[in-house]
């Protein structure tokens, strides 16, 4: 378990007891530097010996985050038809949706109203954070 402390100077350390039980906290990508609360003075105490806490500045905890790059969808059809690759996508959504006949054009009946359709946009990523596609929905209003 962590717990904030403050330091003489004000900076903001975390505390990890190494007598608690460990938590399915994922372990960090740079390790804990342990350093010592105690006198070096003491000659019973070997090199090799880790505190019984171990101490991290949150500037370190900052630094080592990784952060992810935000990137924003389109959220209407005149914002994705500037992109050539939203473009694309709504070509194979259109494409998609003629081949497998998905909708047919019919006239409307009189009385009746005609359903509206909404593009839906996503950018797609792999598993490793890389781009993977962009893809594009055509979708009736209500059922997006």
């Amino acid at each position: 378990m962590f717990d904030g402390e403050l330091t003489n100077d004000g900076e903001q350390t975390v505390v990890e007891s190494s007598m608690e039980t460990p938590t399915s906290t994922p372990p960090s990508s740079t390790p804990l530097t342990p350093q010592s609360t105690h006198s070096s003075s003491s000659n019973d105490e070997t090199s090799d010996e880790l505190p019984s806490h171990r101490f991290r500045s949150m500037e370190d905890i900052y630094n080592s985050s990784q952060f992810a790059l935000m990137v924003s969808d389109p959220v209407c059809y005149d914002e994705a038809a500037t992109k050539e690759e939203w473009q694309q996508a709504m070509k194979e959504e259109m494409t998609a949706i003629k081949k497998n006949g998905t909708w047919k054009m019919v006239h409307l009946l009189e009385g009746k109203n005609a359903i509206g359709l909404n593009w839906v946009y996503k950018t797609k990523f792999a598993a490793n954070g890389s781009l993977e596609k962009h893809k594009a929905r055509l979708v009736a209003n209500g059922y997006a």
